[in-house]
């Protein structure tokens, strides 16, 4: 929930903004970094050497 403004104010609005630029930065950095359950299924396959493997960038979007 946002914080509500009661105080005016350039140096306010300032302190204000940069607390909402950092709550979306936040936001964004995890749902950049934490992968979803299809994504940690497909990591953990390859890890154990699962997987297709393909001869060329050309084979690759022909098996896609």
């Amino acid at each position: 929930m946002l914080p509500v403004i009661r105080h005016t104010g350039a140096k306010y609005e300032y302190e204000m903004a940069q607390q909402l630029a950092a709550v979306a930065v936040r936001q964004v950095y995890i749902l950049v970094i934490l992968p979803n359950k299809e994504t940690v299924a497909a990591m953990q396959e390859i890890k154990q050497g699962k997987g297709k493997r393909f001869d060329s960038v050309d084979a690759l979007f022909k098996g896609v």
